[in-house]
C-alpha cells in the first residue's frame, strides 16, 4: 500500500455478534482505490458477514468504517449504495421473470429520476433515461458477452448460470460504484466457466480504471490470478494479510483450510 495515498475504505475493529456468537471479531484493514483485495477463509469464517455489515444489512456490534473519508458505520443499505458501494450475493438475486434489462436497471435507481410528476409530464426526458439505460446496459454486457448484450429483452429465467452471474455483476456496476463487492461469483461453475468469468472481471477492472474490488472466493487459483493482496479470516478473526503467496504459505491459513500445521 502507498502510505502517501489516502485509503478509500478503512475498517477499525469491526465486530458483529449474534447473541453469544462472535461472527466477526475486531476486523481491521485499509483498502486503496484501484486495489483488488481477496477475502479468503473456510465456511463460517466471517467473510459474507463482513460484506453484510459493510453494506448495512447487519449492524456492527462494535468498531467503525469509513469510505472516501466519510463515516459509514451502520448507515442504511440505501445510503451505503448511494455512497458508491455495490455488491453481488452468493446466491443469485435475479428476478427471473424480468428481462435482463429490467434486472440490470434495478441497480441504477440512484441515477434515475423517480419523481412521478416528472415521469408523467416529461415523457421525452423519461424516454431519454430509458434509451441511455439501454445503451449503458448493452455496453456493460458487451464486456462479458457480445451475444448477451443483444438479448436485453429476454427473461432472466432463460439464460445459463454463468450468464446470470454476468448480469448480476452488470447490475452492481450500472450505478458506476467506486467499490464493488463480489461474493463468490464463481459458485457452482465449472473450472472453464470460472476462468472465463475471471477474464471478464479483469476486463471490467481494465475498462473501469480505478474501480476497487473486494472478492470473496474459495478457488485459490482465482485469488492468485486476480488480486493484488488478500486477507484470510478464521472464526471471524484476521489471521493473515499480504500477497497471495505469503498468505497461502502462512501456517495459520494452512491449518484453517487443511487442518495441518
Amino acid at each position: 500500500m502507498n502510505p502517501s495515498s489516502p485509503s478509500l475504505l478503512t475498517c477499525r475493529d469491526v465486530t458483529r455478534r449474534f447473541g453469544g456468537l462472535v461472527a466477526l471479531d475486531r476486523f481491521s484493514f485499509e483498502l486503496e482505490e484501484g486495489e483488488v483485495l481477496g477475502l479468503i477463509g473456510p465456511n463460517g469464517s466471517g467473510k459474507t458477514t463482513f460484506f453484510n455489515v459493510l453494506t448495512g444489512l447487519y449492524r456492527a456490534s462494535a468498531g467503525e468504517s469509513s469510505f472516501a473519508g466519510q463515516p459509514i458505520t451502520n448507515l442504511r443499505p440505501q445510503e451505503i449504495y448511494r455512497a458508491g458501494i455495490s455488491r453481488t450475493f452468493q446466491r443469485s438475486r435475479l428476478c427471473l421473470s424480468l428481462s435482463l434489462f429490467d434486472n440490470i436497471m434495478i441497480g441504477n435507481h440512484k441515477r434515475l429520476n423517480h419523481g412521478p410528476w416528472a415521469n408523467l409530464l416529461q415523457r421525452s426526458r423519461l424516454r431519454g433515461q430509458v434509451e441511455k439505460g439501454v445503451a449503458e446496459a448493452r455496453e456493460l454486457l458487451g464486456i462479458f458477452d457480445r451475444q448477451l448484450c443483444e438479448r436485453l429483452r429476454v427473461s432472466a429465467a432463460t439464460i445459463s448460470l454463468i450468464e446470470r452471474r454476468r448480469v448480476e455483476i452488470c447490475r452492481a456496476l450500472i450505478s458506476r460504484p467506486r467499490l464493488l463487492l463480489l461474493d463468490e461469483p464463481s459458485a457452482g461453475m465449472t473450472s472453464e466457466e470460472t476462468t472465463r468469468l475471471m477474464d471478464d472481471i479483469l476486463e471490467v477492472k481494465r475498462k473501469f480504471g480505478r474501480l476497487t474490488i473486494i472478492l470473496i472466493e474459495h478457488q485459490m487459483s482465482v485469488i492468485e490470478r486476480c488480486t493484488d493482496r488478500c486477507i484470510a479470516l478464521d472464526y471471524g478473526q484476521k489471521v493473515s494479510e499480504g500477497s497471495y503467496a505469503d498468505v497461502a504459505a502462512n501456517p495459520l491459513v494452512r491449518q484453517a483450510y487443511l487442518g495441518i500445521s
